[in-house]
């Protein structure tokens, strides 16, 4: 039998506390500060790459960008496909505008609220 004892429990955890761009290098300023769960949003654009190579390489090859503006994730996009180097042209890019919460941002957020109101 487990002898149970309620206790606090401090955990320390890295948080985001900005964003910035990956192309130009420009802070993307959150459009609200904060919002529901207390956490800020961003209207910026998420940039995913990554190739269909043969090989385990190809789940490697997953690479993740922030960009402040359709300017710098077309440039991102450019670039990516210009150089075709090591790729048998099974090159993948999806560009995703993200305005405010993204969906696991909204469920870790609800997770947070539900055990603030069990405590």
């Amino acid at each position: 039998m487990n002898l149970i004892e309620t206790k606090k429990i401090l955990t320390i955890r890295e948080c985001v506390v900005g964003k910035k761009c990956d192309i130009c290098g420009k802070e993307i300023p959150p459009t609200v500060k904060s919002f529901g769960y207390g956490k800020p949003l961003y209207d910026y654009y998420e940039v995913t790459t990554s190739h269909g190579d043969w090989g385990n390489d190809s789940v490697e090859s997953y690479e993740h960008f922030d960009a402040c503006s359709p300017n710098c994730a077309d440039k991102l996009w450019k670039e990516y496909i210009r150089d075709s180097s090591g790729t048998a042209n099974t090159k993948c890019i999806s560009i995703e505008h993200i305005n405010g919460w993204k969906r696991e941002d909204t469920q870790e957020g609800e997770k947070d609220a539900e055990k603030r109101t069990n405590d």
